[in-house]
C-alpha cells in the first residue's frame, strides 16, 4: 500500500514503516493502484519513492521532526540517489527490481522526474541539505534542456533515452 492509499494514517504509524528497510515492505512497491489495475510487485517505482521522500520530509519538517522520520527520510534518500539515479545524466529510471540490484524500466516519464525534483527539493529544505537542492535544480536544469519542445512552447512526456527523442 502507498502512502497516498494511507493518507493522515501515517501519523502515528511509524513502528509499521520501520519494521524493516523501508523498500523491502510496501511502502515504495509498485503496487500502488494505478486505476483498477496493480502494477508489478516485483519492482520499486521512482514516482511512488519519490512521493515518499516529499511526504515525509514534510512530515518532519511540520509534525513530527523525530529521529525516525529523519532515519527513514536519509534511508529512502540513499537507496533513490544509489539506485535510479543515471549518472550519465543526473535524472531517475522509472523502475528498479526491489532491491535495486536492476534497472527495470529505462525510461524517464516527465511526471516522475518532476516528482524527483519535489521530492529532493522538499529533502534538502527539511535537513538543511544544500547538495540535495543543487541535485534537485541540476534534474530542472537536464529536464528543461532535455524534455522542451523547440516551437511549442512545451515539453514532451516520455523520452527514449537512447536518442533523447519523444517516445510516444
Amino acid at each position: 500500500m502507498c502512502l497516498a492509499q494511507r493518507g493522515a494514517e501515517v501519523h502515528g504509524q511509524l513502528p509499521a514503516w520501520q519494521s524493516a528497510p523501508w523498500h523491502l515492505p510496501w511502502s515504495c512497491r509498485a503496487t500502488c493502484f494505478s486505476g483498477n489495475a496493480v502494477t508489478n510487485a516485483d519492482q520499486v517505482t521512482a514516482l511512488c519513492c519519490f512521493r515518499h521522500l516529499w511526504a515525509f520530509s514534510l512530515l518532519h519538517s511540520l509534525r513530527e521532526p523525530t529521529a525516525e522520520v529523519h532515519a527513514l527520510c536519509d534511508s529512502l534518500y540513499s537507496f533513490l540517489l544509489a539506485h535510479f539515479r543515471d549518472p550519465q545524466d543526473n535524472l531517475y529510471y522509472q523502475a528498479v527490481s526491489q532491491d535495486g540490484s536492476n534497472v527495470t524500466q529505462r525510461v524517464k516519464p516527465l511526471y516522475a522526474e518532476v516528482f524527483a525534483m519535489q521530492g529532493l527539493a522538499q529533502y534538502a529544505q527539511a535537513f538543511g541539505n544544500r547538495s540535495t537542492l543543487d541535485a534537485a535544480m541540476l534534474a530542472f536544469r537536464m529536464l528543461d534542456s532535455l524534455y522542451h519542445i523547440d516551437g511549442v512552447s512545451g515539453w514532451s512526456e516520455v523520452l527514449d533515452t537512447e536518442g533523447w527523442t519523444p517516445a510516444l
